[in-house]
């Protein structure tokens, strides 16, 4: 039977960092980039793996990965 570690089962009991999408608007010569959020925020994040108006999606003040530029709606119900 195998073991699985008691601080593995704790910390997956935790929540994952929350994560953000938006467009790269700015690469710094730091190697981070600024983001520029849905709710039209600019955010410095760490990365340049993705080029300048790409969508992408930021994960504990990281770039994770490019994600596909599609549309947006937001409606009440």
């Amino acid at each position: 039977m195998a073991s699985i570690s008691i601080w593995k089962r704790f910390t997956g009991l935790l929540a994952s960092p929350a994560g953000f999408v938006g467009t790269i608007v700015e690469h710094n010569s730091d190697g981070t980039s600024s983001v520029l959020l849905r709710s039209s925020s600019i955010i410095l994040v760490k990365g340049h793996s993705v080029d300048i108006g790409k969508k992408v999606f930021v994960e504990a003040g990281e770039i994770k990965r490019e994600i596909p530029d599609l549309p947006f709606y937001d409606s009440e119900v």
